[in-house]
């Protein structure tokens, strides 16, 4: 599996992070390679705009559902002063 990760709600400069599990039959190599050509493949096509408004709806249901947690409101305050 392979993870992602941006806010764009903090406060600084923030570094997209990519972390990835391979799978029992896969080296790490390959999970290299094909992180590699996805952003390969970002840099030279264009997300579609189904695309672009999934990752909307999911960054806007995201942020709606931490609002059920207290802890992650009180983070997101303190990473906001």
């Amino acid at each position: 599996s392979i993870y992602a990760g941006y806010s764009p709600f903090d406060r600084l400069d923030t570094l997209l992070t990519i972390s990835a599990v391979p799978s029992v039959n896969q080296s790490i190599d390959d999970v290299k390679k094909a992180i590699l050509k996805q952003i390969h493949l970002l840099q030279e096509q264009q997300v579609s705009p189904s695309e672009l408004a999934r990752v909307k709806a999911q960054v806007v249901a995201e942020k709606i559902y931490s609002k059920d947690s207290i802890r992650t409101q009180a983070q997101e305050i303190g990473s906001l002063e």
